[in-house]
């Protein structure tokens, strides 16, 4: 339970750490009097080694209102086939394209993060799950299961809502 919880607790916000790599600091001018403000902001600043963009594997968990991907509904319509990017059988190119996945609350604001750093974001939905994140995770959420991907290795970052479970 311990390691579970080691393994859980530095990635559950991976969105908002996704921030972290890139602070830099800008000083601004406090009106007369008033109290200094540092503005951690970045745009255009997540690079690798070389100065090109990181890539960034996101796992996206598809939910309504929460995370959408309309192009792959509209294209699951246009072909008369059932919509489903958590399938492997069943997911149509359309949801392993990053710009599809911008609706949504979450979805529009991971897409505004993601454009914002300035990092390819290669998409994967569940139907990329790993046996290695199965070796590990047996349970029924699959924000977990998606954590526990991040751990072995399988993606970077989940996008998606999450809440506390007894897992």
């Amino acid at each position: 339970r311990a390691m579970q919880l080691a393994s859980i607790v530095p990635v559950a916000a991976s969105a908002w750490l996704l921030l972290l790599f890139c602070n830099h600091a800008v000083s601004q001018t406090p009106p007369p009097g008033g109290i200094p403000v540092t503005n951690y902001q970045c745009f255009d600043c997540v690079k690798d080694e070389n100065g090109n963009p990181r890539k960034v594997r996101a796992m996206f968990m598809d939910s309504a209102s929460v995370v959408e991907n309309p192009a792959a509904r509209e294209r699951a319509v246009e072909l008369g086939v059932d919509y489903d990017c958590n399938d492997p059988a069943k997911a149509l190119p359309e949801c392993f394209v990053a710009e599809n996945w911008n609706s949504g609350w979450v979805g529009a604001l991971s897409k505004q993060i993601f454009d914002n750093l300035g990092v390819e974001v290669i998409a994967m939905t569940q139907a990329n799950f790993t046996l290695n994140s199965s070796a590990v995770y047996s349970g029924g959420s699959s924000y977990t299961r998606c954590v526990w991907e991040i751990r072995v290795g399988g993606a970077d970052i989940c996008v998606g809502d999450f809440w506390e479970t007894n897992e």
